[in-house]
């Protein structure tokens, strides 16, 4: 709500920090800006921030760089190299991968998961829970058995 009653340049940043919008056009502008001020701390700690919340869509920016002019293109690659987000996007795959493997392995012994409980593996953002529940498949015996791993 307050977000909403901001004006568009006052709020620029709080929005940033939500998955509200399709925050594309925010997203490539704070990198321009990032490019041009990237020696400032404040910076920095803004583009962690950003980029922890939107990962998908700075990822939907970089691939736009091929529209990108010189200038632009190098201010995104420093945002890469800075904040390391090829390693998030490599992890963010790994736990995707993991998780899908486990609702295989458990849709074959237990039948079809129920939504909620797939919805809860899919919303995983860390392999330990994932690498519990493979560890003790052979105690899990029913829908129940999952729920306490969640």
């Amino acid at each position: 709500m307050v977000i909403d009653e901001l004006e568009r340049k006052e709020n620029r940043y709080i929005r940033l920090l939500t998955r509200k919008l399709d925050i594309r056009e925010e997203i490539t502008g704070l990198v321009k800006e990032y490019g041009k001020k990237y020696k400032d701390s404040r910076y920095e700690i803004l583009m962690d921030a950003v980029i922890s919340t939107n990962l998908l869509q700075f990822m939907e920016v970089y691939e736009m760089t091929k529209k990108l002019s010189e200038e632009e293109l190098e201010a995104i690659n420093r945002v890469i190299k800075k904040f390391d987000i090829g390693e998030k996007i490599r992890e963010e795959g790994k736990i995707e991968g993991e998780v899908n493997l486990l609702i295989r392995v458990l849709n074959k012994k237990l039948g079809k998961m129920p939504e909620d409980i797939k919805k809860q593996l899919e919303g995983l953002k860390c392999t330990d829970t994932v690498e519990n529940i493979m560890d003790n498949i052979f105690e899990i015996n029913c829908i129940n058995d999952i729920k306490r791993y969640l």
